[in-house]
């Protein structure tokens, strides 16, 4: 549903209270989420926090209905719009969805699934901007034990904000384009 906008729903969520945990696995690993969701709600409950699950336009991950109190399933948001609201965003570290909440300053938790988003997930790692948990070993203890040291270390939002601030500064088609020229 590219270019649908916030659901109003999800609009009113955030403005309810504080920056929820987004949980999200993209459009590569959507398919294989549900136990992802149900692990990330239970994590989400041991932290005490807010939490917002993206589970895809499609059936495939039914979540509890009716979800936890602090708690909303949408099947689409635009992650612009979404992700500068988050305390954090829980991902499967594909480059698209990697970019966005690198653009919106957020610390991340990478759960990888396939393809290029294990060596992404340790590059975040390394820069600090958050933390890897393999797929294999994401359930509600780690990944609430993964979050806690990322919300609780001020480190990690402090790394993830400034170089939020140098990719949202970043003319990158100006500079695709003048690179191409030079050439």
């Amino acid at each position: 549903k590219p270019g649908a906008g916030m659901p109003e729903e999800l609009e009113r969520f955030l403005a309810a209270g504080p920056p929820p945990i987004v949980f999200t696995l993209g459009s590569s690993a959507v398919m294989v989420g549900a136990n992802f969701y149900t692990e990330s709600i239970r994590a989400a409950q041991k932290l005490g926090r807010r939490a917002v699950f993206l589970v895809g336009i499609e059936d495939w991950n039914c979540l509890p209905n009716p979800l936890p109190e602090g708690m909303i399933a949408v099947g689409y948001a635009p992650y612009g719009e979404l992700f500068p609201r988050a305390s954090a965003v829980v991902h499967q570290g594909g480059v698209g969805t990697t970019g966005q909440a690198m653009r919106a300053g957020r610390p991340m938790l990478v759960v990888p699934f396939a393809h290029d988003q294990p060596d992404n997930a340790l590059r975040i790692q390394r820069r600090g901007l958050g933390r890897m948990l393999p797929q294999r070993r994401y359930h509600a203890a780690s990944a609430a034990a993964a979050l806690r040291r990322i919300l609780e270390d001020s480190g990690y939002a402090a790394r993830a904000a400034e170089v939020g601030a140098r990719v949202r500064a970043e003319e990158g088609v100006t500079a695709a384009c003048n690179a191409l020229e030079a050439l």
